[in-house]
């Protein structure tokens, strides 16, 4: 549960796993082509592709334009001296603008205050720099389990939601095919923000609309953008 939803209920829930698995080579640090090994694939792409469609629309997001998969970079591209800038680089170094980035992190911060081991402070069971809850963690846990490493581990966090990104079917941006594609179409902070809140977080904010989402979140996104780009 995110730091402004302490005492509120989580009223939209995605009900649905935040991915599969990561490869090996991702957590060691080589260059991820966006496909998993046999089983695991089948197992993902049985779920993505029955996300369902609910299309909305909002001044802030940009139109579709086509856009091209971007091999991920591995745990040699996570830097720094902090959680946030560790995260801030690893984004950078897969592709994503800063405007992108600052409002992937805006939500990750209200999230969980960028800490890869924090537990939802209501109960809910959320986990980690995203909050993954129900069976989404439980498939966080798994993936960690069969990559042999702690679910706790930044880097393997950050891998797991980037290759979740690229495969996750848009639930309601749908003129865009996979959530990555619609974060990577987004031209500002505030769109960024608010297509990754409602296409991953999904957060209780979602049942006052996008102007409550950017009230809540577009602030943590500005100062994560003014920290890093000077």
């Amino acid at each position: 549960m995110s730091y402004e939803e302490q005492s509120s209920p989580r009223g939209v829930h995605a009900g649905a796993p935040a991915g599969i698995a990561i490869l090996f080579a991702l957590v060691a640090g080589a260059a991820f082509t966006g496909h998993l090994p046999g089983p695991l694939q089948t197992e993902f792409d049985a779920y993505v592709s029955h996300a369902p469609a609910d299309p909305t629309s909002t001044a802030a997001v940009q139109p579709a334009i086509p856009v091209t998969a971007h091999p991920l970079v591995g745990a040699g591209s996570v830097s720094g001296d902090t959680p946030e800038a560790k995260i801030w680089n690893f984004l950078i170094a897969n592709g994503f603008t800063h405007e992108q980035a600052a409002g992937i992190m805006g939500n990750l911060q209200a999230e969980s205050h960028f800490s890869s081991s924090v537990v939802e402070y209501s109960g809910g069971g959320g986990y980690g720099i995203a909050q993954w809850t129900a069976g989404r963690r439980s498939l966080l846990e798994e993936a960690a389990a069969r990559q042999h490493v702690a679910v706790s581990d930044l880097v393997f966090q950050l891998g797991y939601l980037l290759y979740d990104m690229q495969h996750r079917r848009t639930m309601y941006y749908t003129h865009y095919h996979t959530v990555w594609d619609a974060v990577m179409a987004q031209t500002t902070i505030a769109g960024a923000l608010l297509v990754f809140h409602n296409e991953y977080e999904q957060s209780y904010l979602m049942n006052y609309g996008d102007q409550a989402v950017l009230d809540a979140r577009l602030g943590l996104a500005q100062g994560v953008y003014n920290s890093f780009v000077h």
